[in-house]
């Protein structure tokens, strides 16, 4: 058991292991047509079918696990994220799919996510945690340097899109001789 599959919460958020009954909230939250930019999938009901049953099917190994993000002061679902390629022996896991809804975006809520997941991945033993963010997103590479992730690189064409085109993912990491200093700046964000 890597304990992956529990509930991850700070004063924040509380993440809970993606269930079907979260598909209707979480289906709401994807109706916002800038979120299918960077996916495989196309907008819609069918592309955000695909999309869900993928994570859902997170659940069913030990490497990977999809959360519901809810917010503490409201009890809403406000986000999506997920671990995966959790590798007990090399001691490394990747934090993926940070969807935040429009409402939330550029407030606290990712800083509390991203704390409530490195606490996690730190607390198994990880000792390399990374994140990979499309290179035309800037918001959510803004958002990487921020709370102090470091950039390592980018995999070129690296990503197909649901129209065809290939697109460039830049890799980010913390480590666990980082997470203090990254855990100073998330609670410091997180309290604004």
């Amino acid at each position: 058991m890597t304990g992956l599959n529990t509930i991850i919460e700070n004063q924040w958020v509380c993440l809970e292991p993606l269930r079907l009954d979260h598909k209707i909230n979480i289906g709401e939250m994807f109706s916002a047509d800038d979120i299918w930019t960077y996916m495989p999938y196309r907008s819609g009901v069918s592309g955000f079918d695909q999309y869900f049953e993928l994570f859902l099917s997170y659940s069913e190994t030990s490497a990977n696990q999809a959360y519901a993000i809810f917010s503490k002061a409201t009890g809403a679902i406000i986000g999506l994220s997920s671990f995966s390629n959790f590798d007990k022996e090399q001691r490394t896991i990747c934090l993926d799919q940070f969807w935040i809804t429009p409402d939330q975006r550029g407030g606290h809520i990712f800083a509390a996510t991203a704390n409530a997941l490195l606490s996690k991945a730190f607390s198994l033993g990880v000792k390399r945690t990374e994140i990979r963010c499309h290179e035309d997103s800037k918001r959510a590479n803004a958002a990487l340097w921020k709370i102090g992730c470091k950039e390592e690189g980018t995999l070129r064409s690296a990503f197909l899109r649901a129209d065809g085109t290939r697109i460039d993912i830049k890799v980010f990491s913390v480590l666990a001789s980082d997470w203090n200093d990254v855990k100073k700046q998330l609670e410091y964000l997180c309290s604004r």
